[in-house]
C-alpha cells in the first residue's frame, strides 16, 4: 500500500483540486481521510489517500466478450442450460431482481458441464455459496438431476452395459 497527502486550502485551489481528482480517477484506492486542518494563520483540508500502485483496470478491459454457450456446450447439456436460465428468469421476475444478481450463464455453464446432482456439487461452483444452494438449490436440482441422474445410472451398472434409456422429466429438446 501507498499514501499520497494532498493539502487545498479552505478557501479552495482548482489546481490542486483538479490534481487530486485526475489521481483519484487514475489509481486503485482503497481509502480516504479527510481532515480540516486550523492553524493561527492558515486553515486548510488535508486529505490522506491510500492506494495500491499499479494500473487501473478500465472498464473497457474488466468484461469478456460474450460466450456463446451453444457453442461451449453439446446440445444436451445446453438444453439444461436452457432450463435454468428460464429458471433463473422466472424466480429474477418474482423477486424483482436482475436475473444475473442469482447466478450468472458462466455458473449455469459450470453446473451444467459438471453434472451437479447434489448441494454439494453446487457449493463447489465458483461464488455460488451457501446461501444461494439454500436458497436455489432445490429447484435447480430438480432440472439438474431429471437431466444427469439417467446419465449416472447407465454409468452405475453392475455388468456396464448402458441402462439409461428412460428419458428426462422435463423435454430436451
Amino acid at each position: 500500500m501507498q499514501f499520497k497527502i494532498f493539502q487545498i486550502p479552505a478557501s479552495g485551489s482548482d489546481e490542486i483540486e483538479d490534481e487530486m481528482n485526475q489521481f483519484l480517477r487514475s489509481h486503485r484506492i482503497v481509502s480516504t481521510r479527510s481532515e480540516l486542518v486550523n492553524d493561527d494563520h492558515h486553515s486548510f483540508w488535508c486529505f490522506c489517500i491510500e492506494y495500491i500502485d499499479g494500473k487501473l483496470i478500465e472498464k473497457s478491459d474488466r468484461r469478456e466478450p460474450p460466450k456463446d454457450y451453444k457453442e461451449e456446450l453439446s446440445e444436451k447439456e445446453f438444453s439444461v442450460f436452457v432450463h435454468l436460465r428460464d429458471l433463473r428468469k422466472q424466480i429474477a421476475e418474482q423477486e424483482a431482481v436482475a436475473a444475473f444478481i442469482l447466478w450468472t450463464n458462466k455458473q449455469m455453464c459450470e453446473m451444467v458441464k459438471n453434472r451437479c446432482i447434489t448441494k454439494a456439487d453446487l457449493k463447489k461452483i465458483d461464488r455460488f455459496g451457501e446461501s444461494k444452494v439454500e436458497k436455489y438449490g432445490d429447484r435447480i436440482l430438480e432440472i439438474l438431476k431429471s437431466a444427469f441422474e439417467v446419465e449416472n445410472e447407465a454409468s452405475r451398472t453392475v455388468d456396464g452395459t448402458d441402462s439409461g434409456t428412460r428419458q428426462p422429466s422435463f423435454s430436451v429438446d
